[in-house]
């Protein structure tokens, strides 16, 4: 059983404020064309400010280290959008982190959002899980290289606390962000009980059970003990075990 809270098999559905429904996950080897036509479609600014030259494509060689990551020395989330069906959809942003060859704790990052999809918050959104996916692997620093002209990379270094670094050099902006300590992993239980939440989520989302707005986390956390026999120790770890928490479970309908 993985410790890793992002692992291979990690998915994630984020909700936007717009109503628009996004999947993150680990960037995988079939992903290649999706990378290609995605690098494509960035606007000359987008390709130029994430490259800093001009580019119009990928060659073969970069598309296959962009998509053949170890998860460890190379970690990288796509994000696309989700149709009615849950069906992956249109890319919307590319995030990674390479381990530094001078500094085994460092890493380099970069984060990619199409054009049509930037400025909704969804560069923010993968910083953070990028610095989570660090530091449950041991990385202490960040470290990146943006032009002058990145404003939203230059806002999400800005909003990196206090610990961030940022300085000019020949003509670009080399910062180092600190990397969060782990915080850990709820499923970093016995298999089972990471099993029998992961199946109430799935039977949830298929519209099998239908939880009201008004249903407390409490209830929900009673329902996994038919299943996992460490229902105690799970339904702790993710704050269930008073009867008077106030946040709903509810579906995605």
């Amino acid at each position: 059983m993985s410790t890793l809270r992002f692992d291979d098999d990690w998915q994630e559905i984020k909700a936007l404020d717009d109503g628009s429904r996004l999947l993150l996950r680990p960037v995988r080897p079939s992903d290649r064309e999706r990378v290609a036509a995605g690098f494509v479609a960035l606007s000359p600014e987008s390709r130029y400010l994430r490259c800093l030259r001009a580019r119009k494509d990928l060659s073969p060689r970069e598309l296959h280290f962009m998509t053949d990551c170890d998860g460890i020395d190379h970690f990288a989330i796509a994000v696309v959008a989700l149709d009615e069906d849950d069906a992956e959809g249109d890319s919307v942003g590319i995030a990674r982190f390479v381990r530094c060859m001078d500094d085994p704790e460092a890493a380099e990052i970069a984060i990619t959002v199409m054009d049509d999809w930037q400025g909704r918050g969804i560069g923010g959104i993968l910083l953070r899980r990028l610095l989570a996916a660090m530091g449950e692997r041991g990385y202490r620093e960040a470290r990146g290289v943006m032009h002058p002209d990145n404003d939203g990379m230059r806002r999400l270094g800005d909003g990196s606390g206090p610990d961030a670094r940022r300085e000019a050099e020949d003509g670009l902006i080399r910062f180092a962000l600190p990397v969060p300590a782990p915080t850990p992993w709820p499923f970093n239980l016995p298999e089972d009980a990471g099993r029998a939440f992961a199946r109430l989520l799935r039977i949830a989302r298929a519209g099998a059970l239908t939880l009201p707005r008004s249903y407390p986390l409490d209830v929900a956390g009673r329902m996994l003990g038919d299943w996992c026999p460490h229902v105690d120790e799970l339904r702790a770890r993710l704050g269930l075990a008073s009867a008077e928490h106030e946040d709903p479970v509810a579906t995605d309908k």
